[in-house]
């Protein structure tokens, strides 16, 4: 065990050289009272600025992120040294933030008519399977693992996959796309989270994933969740 501690340290000191953090200056779009008012509560050393259409909420200090794919891995028997040190040694050094696109915010009218036709859309992706009698095709064991897979035996199996396939994508193209959050001003969707570790992501320093969750319990609880 001294000898993973002594050499994480080494890492550690040789990689953090060859990441100094830039300090973001806040930035709130259009003096937004209810995004004042999350920037005040933020953990230290997290800030929010925007550029263009895009909002960040951003950590000042660098951390390491690792992305790896661990849908369906293996009990890892990795200790948490082992763990850093991988992420050290073969992640990036990145600034932990949350990414969001605003728009001006969407009046009742838009927002309704938006959530009735993402209802009625999803209902028809789902009953889709039936509508092209392929229910029975889909793989058991891809389902077990929530994954989607039709196997055919015959062309015209595989022809009505292909169809379910074709109407699908172009039924969820039309998805109109709801906001995550709405703001005083703004209708605000979340596009991507960085450092927050799950099956996707490792973080080092993991104190930087319940940074990442304190904001995200923020975001509930300070603008209105629209879905």
């Amino acid at each position: 065990m001294k000898k993973i501690s002594v050499s994480f340290f080494i890492l550690f000191i040789f990689s953090f050289s060859l990441c100094f953090p830039s300090i973001p200056q806040d930035s709130i779009p259009g003096d937004d009272l209810m995004l004042m008012k999350l920037k005040n509560l933020l953990p230290a050393g997290w800030s929010i600025n925007s550029s263009n259409d895009t909002l960040f909420i951003q950590k000042e200090d660098s951390a390491y992120v690792l992305y790896e794919n661990r849908i369906n891995a293996p009990v890892s028997i990795e200790t948490r040294d082992e763990i850093n040190m991988r992420i050290i040694k073969n992640g990036k050094c990145e600034k932990p933030r949350f990414i969001f696109r605003y728009y001006t915010k969407l009046d009742s009218n838009e927002l309704a008519t938006s959530i009735v036709l993402n209802i009625a859309l999803q209902k028809i992706i789902y009953s889709l399977p039936q509508k092209y009698e392929i229910e029975h095709l889909r793989d058991k064991f891809a389902i077990s693992k929530g994954e989607e897979i039709y196997v055919w035996k015959t062309d015209d199996e595989k022809k009505r996959i292909e169809d379910y396939y074709y109407e699908k994508n172009k039924r969820l193209n039309e998805i109109p796309r709801l906001p995550d959050f709405n703001s005083e001003k703004y209708s605000i969707y979340l596009d991507m989270v960085i450092g927050k570790e799950d099956q996707m992501q490792l973080v080092y320093p993991y104190e930087v994933n319940a940074e990442i969750y304190k904001i995200r319990q923020l975001l509930d609880e300070n603008l209105s969740k629209v879905r």
